[in-house]
């Protein structure tokens, strides 16, 4: 969240130079950047001020968010603020108060003993970050809250990020004190993760994990972004299309949050799964009646008892009948004569193509808990 429209070093937003350009027809979109500072006890303000959109202050506004405010400004015509309270590679406990952390981890919350324990990456540290940069504006009113993080949590043990995203969330909202305001939150994108390694699945743990925040956290949306890299962006921690990532955004505050109940805004997710023989067969929800491509669809493993994945093959399956399973996607390897489990882009960097009625990319998954 806090990657400007200019980009960080060696790290481009793309298509900058249209966005200046265009960004003369978005004055009405407003941005205050509260500055990224650490303290040991909660702020009640900080030296900021808000900032007009043109072409000359854009580049200083965050992408994910500029795109996301600039969508919903085209779709309402009206004002569109965005206070902008963020830490670049900061961990979900970076946000938790001094309470939550003392009861529900095993974080210290002293501040020398946090330095200690994150000398080397400051933006790791709990609380200090939450309490100088987020706690400044909780006598706001807000909308919603977007949310993009989660690479400085791979790693992390079980269900630990869910349930702490949950606890971040109600946390946020007690404090806000408006009432269930929406979530709306971003899955990493896909990175080379443990020293480089692309076909590791640590990544992949944490993206499945942010999924599961999404179906215990109420009125969330997490926005799928497997689609959003480059193949050679592989090493690259901040992908260059964050264009899409804030439109994403922008598409389930409009159809949720503004009627605009035309706009498709749902990823599309693993349902159920059949096996037959050496083949696989699933169904995927929230499609909208397509699983695209038509021909051609990339991204898919399966194993046998042996707990080993290969490349599969997937296409499109129809039968006569009239039977459930008579329509679905059919998947096999010839390396797996009985297969057992399936993955979908179930690594730290692997890139599918399978996308839905919305032109928006199914969730990576996996059916086996190994």
């Amino acid at each position: 969240m806090e990657m400007p429209v200019k980009g960080f070093w060696m790290c481009p937003v793309k298509d900058y130079n249209q966005v200046v350009i265009d960004a003369a027809n978005h004055t009405g979109v407003r941005s205050v950047k509260i500055p990224s500072t650490m303290r040991a006890e909660p702020q009640a303000d900080a030296q900021c001020e808000w900032r007009i959109c043109s072409p000359n202050t854009v580049g200083e506004f965050s992408a994910t968010g500029y795109f996301f405010a600039r969508t919903v400004h085209q779709a309402l015509d009206i004002p569109i603020g965005l206070i902008e309270a963020n830490k670049g590679g900061s961990r979900v406990e970076s946000w938790l108060t001094k309470e939550n952390l003392e009861k529900y981890t095993d974080d210290p919350t002293d501040s020398v003993a946090i330095c200690k324990k994150w000398d080397k990456w400051d933006y790791h540290r709990s609380l200090l970050w939450g309490n100088g940069t987020f706690n400044p504006i909780l006598n706001f009113t807000v909308k919603g809250i977007l949310y993009y993080q989660g690479c400085s949590n791979v790693g992390d043990p079980g269900d630990q990020y869910s349930q702490r995203m949950k606890l971040l969330v109600e946390q946020w909202r007690q404090q806000f004190g408006l009432g269930e305001i929406p979530f709306y939150f971003v899955q990493i994108a896909p990175w080379a993760y443990d020293d480089g390694d692309c076909n590791a699945i640590s990544g992949a743990l944490l993206r499945e994990q942010q999924y599961k925040a999404s179906q215990i956290i109420p009125n969330s949306v997490l926005v799928c972004t497997n689609d959003l890299v480059y193949p050679y962006e592989f090493s690259q921690i901040h992908p260059t299309q964050k264009q899409q990532v804030g439109e994403r955004l922008a598409y389930a505050a409009l159809n949720r949050d503004y009627g605009f109940e035309g706009i498709l805004y749902q990823s599309s997710n693993f349902k159920d799964m059949k096996i037959e023989g050496d083949a696989v067969f699933i169904h995927l929800d929230n499609n909208y009646h397509t699983d695209a491509p038509f021909e051609g669809l990339e991204g898919f493993e399966l194993a046998g008892e042996d707990k080993v994945f290969h490349p599969a093959t997937a296409a499109h399956f129809w039968r006569e009948g009239g039977d459930y399973w008579d329509e679905a996607i059919r998947i096999t390897s010839p390396e797996v004569k009985k297969p057992v489990a399936v993955r979908y882009c179930f690594k730290n960097f692997q890139l599918g193509n399978v996308k839905n009625g919305a032109n928006l990319p199914l969730f990576p998954f996996r059916t086996d808990n190994w």
